[in-house]
């Protein structure tokens, strides 16, 4: 996957458009400069969520004996079920606390979720490239973190239809992807199959 392919992927998993009616939810007993001191902080704590499980994801990986087909795969099937629930949404709801929201549920499920932290476990496990990977996370993070600094302003501008409209979008782009994920993962793991049949000794 190209640099902007992968940047792409990252900002749709990432989901700000969507997240935005539920931090609006959250956040909406404080006033306007409050909320974009909160969602700064939550973008922050996210984004060194997420450079965690990027630049580990190769030793984690290693420990737990995971192939990259295997990464491939599952990542495949959790976009899959995110493309899912973008397309086809549930009503969602969102509790009410009296303590201000700190990493749950803003910065984790809702930002470094599951979809985006094995997408980027799996950028991590098939690039060599520290500075790419840096690059594709910060420029995926960069744009969700402008949406959702300006989200008032935005939904402002496109409307309740506009909103749905770009997430539908963000939906589709998003299955492209993880059909093309589950076909890379299943024809490594089809390849490295053949290779370890290939060196096995026969009788």
């Amino acid at each position: 996957m190209d640099f902007q392919s992968a940047v792409i992927a990252l900002f749709f998993i990432l989901n700000g458009l969507g997240n935005i009616p539920l931090f609006a939810g959250l956040l909406s007993r404080y006033p306007e400069a409050r909320q974009k001191q909160i969602i700064a902080r939550e973008l922050l704590i996210a984004f060194f969520i997420l450079l965690s499980f990027a630049f580990l994801g190769k030793e984690i990986l290693g420990i737990l004996g995971i192939g990259r087909g295997v990464l491939e795969i599952s990542g495949g099937l959790i976009l899959m079920i995110i493309a899912v629930g973008m397309l086809f949404p549930k009503p969602q709801t969102v509790e009410a606390t009296e303590a201000e929201p700190f990493i749950v549920p803003m910065a984790f499920p809702l930002l470094a979720g599951a979809g985006s932290m094995t997408n980027v476990m799996a950028l991590g496990a098939n690039t060599d490239s520290a500075l790419k990977l840096l690059g594709v996370i910060f420029a995926a993070w960069f744009l969700t973190a402008l949406l959702l600094v300006w989200s008032s302003q935005l939904k402002n501008f496109l409307g309740s239809k506009g909103m749905v409209a770009c997430e539908k979008l963000g939906g589709l782009v998003i299955v492209l992807i993880s059909v093309q994920m589950l076909t890379t993962g299943l024809a490594r793991i089809v390849a490295d199959l053949f290779m370890l049949q290939l060196k096995s000794p026969t009788i």
